[in-house]
């Protein structure tokens, strides 16, 4: 049995969950995959990383500073 799973923001992606396997994210064209981010979510953060400082990105987001840097160094 598959039981989909409902997407509660932009920046989740889709889960399906299965007596089998277990809960499994689904691969999507919007997002990199274990990025824990949509594309347009790292486009976001990379355009406000090239004028504010991290700590601010961090208050106006409400986003883990670590996930931040993962997103800046992966497309640096």
């Amino acid at each position: 049995m598959i039981i989909i799973l409902s997407i509660k923001n932009d920046e989740e992606h889709p889960r399906i969950s299965s007596s089998n396997c277990g809960v499994l994210q689904i691969k999507v064209s919007w997002a990199r995959e274990k990025s824990n981010f949509t594309l347009r979510m790292q486009a976001l953060i990379l355009e406000l990383s090239k004028r504010t400082p991290v700590l601010q990105i961090w208050k106006l987001l409400g986003e883990n500073h670590t996930k931040l840097w993962r997103v800046m160094n992966h497309y640096r």
